[in-house]
């Protein structure tokens, strides 16, 4: 498998660009990756609380046998972001990366050079 030179540098190109101009609305809107990623994930959280799912630890065994809760409700990833693993709070940081790219093209924001 060949791999196109130019096309990878540009892909390189374009990746740093982006997480360039990720980190200038990050510092524009006073807000830290970190945070970005608590409220992305409290946001998930909020979602699928509302849907019904719970963590392992609040599946009561008797509630489970008598089939009020549903194997399928139960997420290890609801507790809070200081609990949560790093992978997923990385997963929960670069996501809030993706919908800033999003909003930018969406404004019709120009990038920068």
């Amino acid at each position: 498998m060949s791999v196109d030179m130019n096309k990878y540098a540009d892909l390189v190109d374009m990746t740093e660009r982006l997480s360039r101009e990720n980190h200038n609305l990050r510092k524009a809107l006073k807000i830290t990756p970190d945070e970005c990623g608590r409220i992305m994930h409290e946001s998930w959280c909020q979602t699928k609380r509302a849907q019904g799912f719970v963590h392992p630890d609040e599946v009561n065994d008797r509630a489970e046998k008598m089939g009020l809760v549903s194997s399928a409700r139960v997420h290890p990833d609801l507790v809070p972001w200081e609990r949560l693993p790093k992978a997923q709070q990385d997963i929960n940081r670069h996501a809030f990366d993706a919908l800033l790219a999003e909003i930018r093209f969406r404004a019709g924001i120009e990038e920068t050079p």
